[in-house]
Parts: structure tokens; sequence; C-alpha cells
């Protein structure tokens, strides 16, 4: 049965140095999962992350915000609102 209680206040009341970074590396982790709300925050310039327009007929899409606007990867500018966006996640570690 997985566990739902969080790791992190466990972690941190240890005060050990190995804890500390494995709460730091969960913070870290999560903060890149979560979609961030364009009206608390926006990416930085050209960077390309996910984005979310939930009135688009492919409410998930990658794209840059390039100061003015969303665009995609073509340079196109997303029609519908963009209300959220995340960083893309790391990718897989494939064998060499």
């Amino acid at each position: 049965m997985k566990s739902t209680t969080d790791p992190v206040p466990f972690l941190r009341g240890c005060e050990q140095p190995l804890f500390l970074a494995a709460a730091d590396e969960i913070e870290r982790l999560r903060a890149r999962q979560k979609w961030i709300a364009c009206s608390d925050e926006m990416p930085d310039a050209d960077m390309m992350v996910l984005t979310f327009a939930p009135d688009s007929s492919e409410p998930v899409w990658p794209a840059s915000f390039d100061g003015e606007s969303w665009v995609d990867d073509y340079g196109m500018e997303l029609a519908p609102p963009v209300t959220h966006w995340m960083m893309f996640p790391d990718p897989p570690e494939v064998p060499a």
C-alpha cells in the first residue's frame, strides 16, 4: 500500500545533511511538476515549456512566451488563451 504521508517534514526535522538534501531534492522535483498560473508567473522569454489552454482542441502544447504572446516552435501564435504553464520533465536516463 502506498503511503500518502509527506516525507519532507520528517526529513527536515532530522536536521542531518543527507536528509536535508533529500528534502530539498523532493521539493525541487515537485516544483518542476506543477502547473503555474500565468497570472502568478511567466517563464523566461523564449524558454520552451508545456502550456495549457483549456479552450483549445489540444489543450496541452509546447510553446514559449516571447514577451507579448505564446508561440509554438514554428513561431506561430497560439490562438486560445494560455492559462497555465510548466517546465518539461527531465528526460529519461538512456543507457549508453
